[in-house]
């Protein structure tokens, strides 16, 4: 009688034990999926951050690439400070 107890309360101990770590498994996975899915979100904001900065820069020298010499000078003259 008490054999069959003890078994019991093992296997009830052994069970929820598994249960345990199953949860804490799809825990620690959950997390380490939502903080790589986090950093490749704030990746891709800085990707367009930067080819936003790169579109506009590369613009401003075609802009003065196809401006005279005279026309960059009265230009640096007039507006020498960032817009």
């Amino acid at each position: 009688m008490i054999e069959g107890l003890i078994a019991r309360i093992k296997a009830f101990v052994m069970t929820a034990s598994a249960v345990i770590a199953v949860l804490f498994g799809a825990y620690i996975l959950g997390g380490r999926a939502a903080r790589r899915s986090a950093e490749i979100k704030n990746q891709r904001e800085e990707n367009k951050r930067l080819s936003t900065t790169i579109e506009v820069k590369n613009e401003t020298t075609d802009k003065i690439r196809r401006m005279g010499d005279g026309a960059v000078d009265d230009e640096l003259s007039a507006n020498w400070m960032r817009d």
